[in-house]
């Protein structure tokens, strides 16, 4: 970010009930931003009082590419029935050198009591990408499904905490408490021409 406002959201961590968290969270794609070089500040925000301490781990995994580009499409928004309407189509021209494109979604499903079914948190949900009118690509979360009622504590093995207070173990639309938001990545270079412009919906 610079020094007068808030920037790019490179992680999101669902706090726990009344415990310590720790969160591993994968941000490749955002090297992007940082390509020149120079200082750069990073800010955390919670509504709970935490203790912060942040470690950045940089390695060359030698994938044969790395991020050096990255275009806004969408922020979030309420789960409601304005919800598809709030995210029109975005029209990008690519990068001529462009020799992969991705979309990065960092979806939390929060929404709760947005609507009388509470979607979001306790409801499934999906989302769909196209680009240029091509293949979907679904983002779903069926966490939800069939009242789910230990859907959270047995996802432990992945980073939920044990032993939370309050209802931490029940299943929800795409997070748990006290768990990392992964950030959801698709290939989508078979659906543009680098140097053309793409409409993203």
């Amino acid at each position: 970010k610079d020094s007068t406002s808030c920037g790019t959201e490179i992680g999101r961590f669902i706090t726990t009930y009344a415990r310590p968290g720790r969160w591993i969270v994968d941000v490749t794609p955002f090297l992007a931003m940082m390509l020149d070089g120079g200082e750069k500040h990073f800010a955390f925000y919670t509504q709970q009082p935490y203790d912060i301490t942040l470690d950045m781990r940089l390695s060359n995994q030698d994938v044969g590419y790395r991020p050096f580009a990255m275009e806004y499409l969408w922020s979030g928004g309420t789960f409601d029935v304005n919800y598809n309407k709030n995210h029109p189509p975005v029209n990008l021209t690519i990068p001529k050198d462009a020799t992969r494109v991705e979309i990065e979604a960092t979806t939390s499903g929060h929404g709760y009591s947005s609507d009388p079914d509470n979607c979001g948190e306790f409801c499934n949900h999906q989302h769909e990408f196209t680009v240029n009118g091509g293949d979907t690509y679904l983002q779903e979360f069926t966490e939800a499904e069939g009242n789910n009622y230990y859907g959270c504590a047995e996802r432990a093995s992945e980073g939920v905490v044990p032993g939370q207070y309050g209802t931490w173990v029940y299943g929800r639309g795409g997070w748990c408490p006290g768990l990392q938001v992964d950030q959801w990545r698709q290939d989508v270079t078979g659906d543009v021409t680098p140097g053309s412009e793409a409409t993203f919906s």
